[in-house]
């Protein structure tokens, strides 16, 4: 049986999204942007971004007073920002924090008279920086170069190439220590890359073969295929699915792939899923189903229906079909048309097929059915349909002038999530009140907006980590670009714990008729699915999107039928 198993930490680092943002921030205020060198080791993304105005250039000569230009996130010599702010030039440094960590280190040891000892390539342009912070450092590639190093009475301060192997980081640490006295090691070896390391080691253990997906002259991708050869499995180094070697796939049962930092996650999914539909893998019947429900907006839609259902009975208003397909119509419109807009202004030059006509005419069709359907109640039902429509509509299309900022709803941090949500859980529960002109209390319509509100926030963030390469490539301010992961997963774990404190709350003072205890299995998938969705299972992106849409439906049900 066939088998390709993906490392769960595929995509661009912390590092590589900041800058990526960063680049498309200032690009919209400047016709154009040059930076120094390629921003990232991808020839895709570099690609994609000259594109939009964003330019790379090999030294500042060309530069004149009153250009812009940006720093790429390997940092540039000292020098070479001092001729910058000579010359009046701005720029923007969009050097990795993980990197300006290791200057800082440096910087400090140097002025405390210590001897600095750096590991990593030479002719790398993070090495060539580090080295521009304190010219007297020594450069060491390899654990047996510890011995020509001069013997000194001086404390030795360590620092590594953010991209290095952290195995050989440590050797050199040991030889380090038995030839001098002192010795301060400091692994600046960023986060990032040992987990891609860590993670790799790992899957030697089931892949027979492994393809490394990466850029040419990406450091960390290198090491990767070190790493991979050592064990020796036989590795592919690749940066597109057109390098493939298909044939020779086709020899191995179980074949991994892994990714450099600097590879985006679209260009990974292409790979994946050339490799799996060359070399036959077999998937579970259920699969393809699902993903035509996913990336049709049909689960999306249901679950919208469903959350319709589940206030109808919170706010004790009749069961009405027509109520639930103005749901499920305005989701599945809304999205679509967001997801076109989307791909329209697509850097990557994607064509557009008569699928994407199609699925514009079905957006446009769901939308208006969903306001005829809605004529039967009233003026203010309809107004506040044609508003949330509108709104939606509107989130990605730039409005205000380009010298702006803020030109989008998309401009906005962190609003990809929240306006989804607020989109979804007004049209289920406050739609709703206004269609049968009902008064129930503001703290029991503010509740049940709350209880929609939760599982579309947090469906939407947990499927951004899926998408955030294309997120930032697209303006998109996302959660998890504007905060970062580990801010992201704290928001996650805080909006769970609010959503149960919100239902027993709900059930101690009996807001609703209806009993809400079957409510609570709701929160309780969405917190399964967060803590196995590191789970090879889950490595599709939208198996993710599925499950979490599958558990708002299935929770409805359960608080239908009890």
């Amino acid at each position: 049986m066939k088998r390709v198993i993906l490392a769960r930490n595929a995509g661009f680092c912390s590092g590589v999204q900041r800058a990526v943002a960063l680049a498309l921030k200032a690009v919209k205020q400047s016709r154009r942007l040059y930076t120094l060198g390629d921003l990232i080791h991808n020839r895709q993304v570099v690609e994609a971004l000259s594109k939009k105005g964003v330019v790379p250039i090999r030294d500042t000569s060309s530069l004149k007073a009153g250009d812009t230009v940006l720093i790429r996130s390997h940092g540039v010599e000292k020098e070479v920002k001092d001729d910058l702010e000579k010359r009046n030039i701005c720029f923007i440094d969009a050097t990795c924090p993980n990197v300006m960590r290791i200057h800082g280190i440096i910087s400090r040891a140097r002025e405390a008279g210590e001897r600095v000892v750096i590991f990593g390539d030479r002719g790398h342009p993070e090495v060539k920086a580090l080295c521009s912070v304190v010219p007297d450092a020594f450069l060491i590639s390899l654990p047996d170069e510890v011995e020509l190093l001069p013997r000194e009475d001086r404390v030795v301060c360590f620092v590594s190439q953010t991209t290095q192997n952290k195995e050989v980081f440590e050797r050199i640490a040991a030889r380090l220590k038995e030839r001098f006295k002192e010795v301060r090691v400091h692994n600046t070896i960023c986060r990032s890359t040992t987990e891609r390391q860590e993670e790799l080691k790992e899957l030697l253990k089931e892949a027979e073969c492994v393809v490394v997906v990466g850029g040419g002259n990406s450091a960390n991708t290198k090491r990767l295929v070190e790493i991979s050869e050592a064990a020796g499995r036989k590795t592919y180094r690749i940066e597109t699915a057109q390098d493939l070697r298909i044939e020779e796939l086709k020899n191995y049962n179980t074949i991994g792939v892994a990714a450099g930092a600097s590879t985006p996650r679209w260009v990974i999914k292409e790979v994946v899923q050339r490799i799996r539909s060359a070399v036959g893998e077999k998937s579970p019947f259920f699969m393809p189903l699902l993903r035509f429900l996913v990336r049709g907006n049909i689960l999306s839609s249901a679950s919208a229906a469903a959350l319709t259902i589940f206030s109808l009975i919170l706010l004790d208003i009749p069961f009405h079909l027509s109520l639930v397909l103005v749901a499920a119509l305005y989701v599945f419109g809304v999205h679509t048309a967001n997801q076109l807009i989307a791909l329209k202004q697509e850097p990557l030059g994607e064509t557009l097929s008569v699928f994407f006509y199609l699925r514009g005419f079905s957006s446009a069709a769901a939308a208006v059915l969903s306001v005829i359907i809605l004529i039967q109640f009233g003026f203010f039902a309809n107004l506040f349909l044609v508003m949330a429509i509108v709104a939606g509509l509107l989130y990605g299309v730039e409005i205000l002038p380009a010298r702006l900022a803020l030109r989008s709803l998309k401009d906005i941090p962190g609003s990809k999530e929240i306006f989804c949500a607020v989109g979804w859980a007004s049209v289920a529960s406050i739609l709703p009140v206004l269609a049968f002109k009902k008064n129930p209390s503001f703290t029991t319509v503010m509740t049940a907006f709350a209880l929609a509100f939760f599982p579309v926030y947090l469906r939407s963030i947990l499927f951004d980590v899926r998408q955030m390469e294309r997120d930032s490539l697209m303006g998109r301010e996302t959660t998890i670009l504007a905060l970062g992961s580990q801010s992201t997963r704290r928001i996650i774990a805080i909006v769970i714990c609010g959503w149960f404190g919100l239902l027993v709350f709900a059930e101690i003072f009996r807001l609703f008729r209806k009993d809400i205890g079957v409510a609570f299995t709701m929160p309780l998938w969405f917190a399964a699915v967060l803590l196995l969705r590191n789970r090879k299972f889950f490595n599709r992106e939208w198996v993710v999107e599925s499950f979490l849409d599958l558990g708002i439906v299935i929770s409805a049900l359960l608080f239908i039928l009890c």
